[in-house]
């Protein structure tokens, strides 16, 4: 998977991972809205139709590339496609750019790297924005990735095996994940005594789950961070430190990273004051093209704020003295 998508984003297409799993009718949704001219795919994929070419991955071998090297992609051009869950009504494609990925990944390296991580252990299906995180944070930092895939998951025997030997310095994860591993008592600094960043996205990040990894793992930050796929990723980051759990029982997600602008909009459009509870709306440098092949849907959810583009998420928060607090759907 990593080899094909930086063979994509090399050759100046766009990515869209589909997971073999998932329901045929979602599958075949997602294949007539984004139209690929080129599947890469397990054994056994038939294609379509006659336009569609299908590269079959068994089989394949490594072989050195004697081309000329690719031209520079530009920036603006799309990099992946990324389906969400279809939680709210049908999936939808979110198109994200090269340099929408970059701003994102540049600033995680920055500020969470603690100089470089050596190596970023990961659980997140391509299918999955977190997984952007994974890949192009340790692809971009040099560093080693190390993928926790389904089956470690369902033997908790293996699975401690594998995160043991992994050797992580960043573990990326859904807190979820992390509650799944708290549960054994072997789970703590003795297994990973290299650890030093848990981030966590895509899920609210209890004080519980917070307090009781600091207590385990006590030489390793712990940052909450916040953002939906069509942000990339996410925007905002807190380190959640024993005077933050002490003081928020319910913690906030952060302040926005540089490049980005958080508002809270009340239901007329207006600013909300400072604590009021309104929706969030991103501006900012990571902020989606919209959704493929769906020009009323991007015309509905992206606007522009100052000139950049924004994206209104249909989530609730309010600030306070720029930290977001995320206050559930709307």
């Amino acid at each position: 998977q990593v080899a094909a998508v930086l063979a994509v984003l090399s050759a100046g297409a766009a990515y869209v991972p589909i997971d073999h799993d998932q329901p045929a009718a979602r599958r075949e949704r997602m294949m007539s809205v984004c139209r690929p001219r080129l599947v890469i795919a397990d054994a056994g994929y038939r294609a379509p139709n006659d336009r569609v070419a299908v590269i079959d991955v068994e089989g394949l071998r490594p072989s050195p590339w004697t081309g000329p090297l690719p031209a520079p992609v530009p920036v603006d051009s799309p990099a992946y496609i990324i389906f969400t869950s279809g939680s709210t009504g049908t999936p939808k494609g979110v198109v994200m750019t090269h340099a929408a990925a970059m701003n994102t990944i540049s600033d995680v390296n920055e500020r969470f790297g603690r100089s470089r991580p050596r190596t970023v252990l990961g659980v997140s299906r391509l299918s999955f924005d977190l997984s952007v995180y994974e890949l192009m944070m340790s692809q971009a930092s040099g560093a080693k990735m190390v993928s926790i895939d389904r089956d470690h998951i369902a033997r908790f025997k293996d699975l401690y095996e594998e995160v043991g030997r992994s050797g992580a310095t960043v573990w990326v994860s859904t807190p979820s994940f992390a509650d799944l591993c708290l549960a054994s008592e072997t789970f703590t600094a003795d297994l990973l005594p290299q650890l030093r960043t848990f981030l966590f996205c895509g899920e609210a990040l209890s004080n519980e789950t917070a307090r009781e990894l600091r207590r385990r793992f006590p030489d390793a930050r712990v940052i909450n961070t916040y953002g939906p796929t069509e942000s990339t990723v996410a925007v905002t980051s807190v380190v959640c430190d024993d005077d933050l759990l002490d003081a928020c029982p319910v913690l906030p997600v952060g302040t926005p990273k540089p490049g980005t602008t958080i508002q809270i909009r009340r239901p007329d459009d207006t600013l909300a004051d400072e604590g009021e509870t309104g929706e969030i709306v991103i501006a900012g440098d990571t902020v989606s093209l919209g959704y493929f092949g769906q020009p009323g849907l991007t015309a509905e959810r992206f606007t522009t704020v100052d000139g950049q583009r924004a994206y209104r998420t249909g989530d609730a928060g309010f600030l306070r003295e720029r930290m977001l607090h995320f206050a559930g759907r709307i």
